[in-house]
């Protein structure tokens, strides 16, 4: 039997999984596994079974990112994005305490594990930009990529700004008004097949 490979998140991670199927020579060599569900926090997503998994099955996570506000979020339908339309994120030590409970899952996979760090969201417009929200984000990206650089080899924490773009390595993609266009919304991107791409030719 073909290798598993499972996917852990919320509306990134269907998006993910429906590009990674259409790759050339994916169905061939792997058989997919979503475990995702549009709008789901991290408490609330399913993870594959550790004893029905194997050395060979790889398995994807991105996580947290519905984790990150606990403020309302507004869909405008004239630009059709999602506005941030107040500021309320999660404390450092909550955003710890979620590291916590996802490196207590991961670490038990027998395969191989990617860990993508949260995509940026909520750079709807100037109008709901917040001081320090991006910033913040980027740092609870390095919370997330120091919990887990001690593991084994086999679990590794992918940086998002590599996988985004077709200008990679280009510091462009880190300026904001240049990620905002790549979203469709604020919060999704317009195309996942770059990112499945990406991911499928460096990492499998």
């Amino acid at each position: 039997m073909n290798p598993k490979v499972y996917v852990v998140g919320a509306s990134h991670g269907l998006r993910l999984a429906a590009q990674l199927e259409k790759i050339e020579n994916f169905k061939s060599k792997y058989i997919l596994r979503s475990f995702c569900i549009r709008g789901k926090k991290f408490r609330d997503l399913p993870f594959p079974q550790t004893e029905k998994s194997s050395e060979q099955d790889i398995l994807i996570v991105i996580p947290f990112g519905n984790d990150l506000q606990k403020s309302l979020v507004k869909f405008d339908k004239n630009d059709r994005k999602l506005h941030l339309t107040t500021y309320k994120p999660i404390s450092e030590k909550e955003y710890d305490r979620l590291c916590e409970e996802l490196y207590d899952k991961v670490v038990q996979f027998p395969g191989k594990v990617l860990i993508i760090t949260n995509f940026l969201r909520y750079l709807c417009c100037e109008a709901h930009e917040y001081k320090g929200w991006v910033s913040l984000q980027k740092k609870f990206n390095s919370t997330l990529a120091a919990k887990f650089q001690s593991l084994k080899e086999s679990v590794k924490v992918v940086d998002h700004y590599s996988l985004v773009d077709d200008q990679v390595g280009r510091k462009t993609v880190k300026k904001v008004k240049h990620y905002r266009k790549l979203q469709s919304d604020s919060v999704h991107f317009k195309n996942y097949r770059i990112i499945a791409e990406r991911i499928f030719n460096q990492f499998f």
